[in-house]
């Protein structure tokens, strides 16, 4: 009996954990970015272009960066 409930509470656990990490994960200020070769940069691809396979492209999270200290960090 003690396995059963072990096994629903974990299988419980586990999906609400999915939702949960969904739900928060499509919240974020997610953006794409687009290798464009008349400024050798990456550019923010506007909705509806159209990304082919051999395409550079970046998934990128814009940080706030409001609460980050004055002298600022290093990252590593």
């Amino acid at each position: 009996m003690s396995i059963i409930l072990g096994i629903i509470i974990f299988t419980a656990g586990l999906v609400l954990g999915v939702h949960i990490k969904g739900v928060l994960f499509s919240r974020l200020e997610w953006s794409i970015l687009k290798w464009d070769n008349k400024v050798f940069a990456y550019r923010p691809a506007p909705k509806g272009v159209m990304i082919n396979r051999n395409d550079k492209v970046f998934m990128a999270l814009r940080l706030p960066t409001a609460n980050m200290p004055e002298e600022g960090f290093k990252f590593e």
